[in-house]
């Protein structure tokens, strides 16, 4: 496995031996990014490039962005996926417990507990 400047020295080489001669394709942010999803594994450091590289490519711009990037994560199963803060497992916790004590007080007032 690479650390963070290992994966975007790899990327830049892997470029350079397929006779990219251009602008930066890749930024270190979006190296960042590639490397919170792989942990630095080449194999799918490779994948992620070429889904984000064929993203970037159908949008006929030069350089991958962090936008190509999440978008290639999300479309790989085997890539670690960034844990956002989710209100709907919130939302749902709160209802169901409203739903437990709005049970409870119910029975209660009815008396059959």
């Amino acid at each position: 496995k690479m650390d963070l400047d290992q994966l975007y020295h790899y990327v830049k080489h892997r470029l350079a031996v397929a006779g990219y001669r251009g602008v930066e394709v890749f930024n270190r942010s979006v190296c960042k990014e590639l490397f919170k999803a792989t942990m630095g594994t080449p194999r799918m450091v490779n994948v992620l490039c070429h889904k984000s590289l064929m993203l970037v490519y159908g949008e006929g711009v030069a350089s991958v962005s962090k936008k190509h990037m999440k978008l290639a994560i999300q479309d790989t199963d085997a890539c670690v996926q960034s844990s956002g803060f989710s209100w709907g497992y919130i939302a749902t916790t709160m209802m169901v417990a409203g739903l437990i004590l709005g049970g409870l007080f119910y029975a209660k007032g009815a008396g059959l507990v």
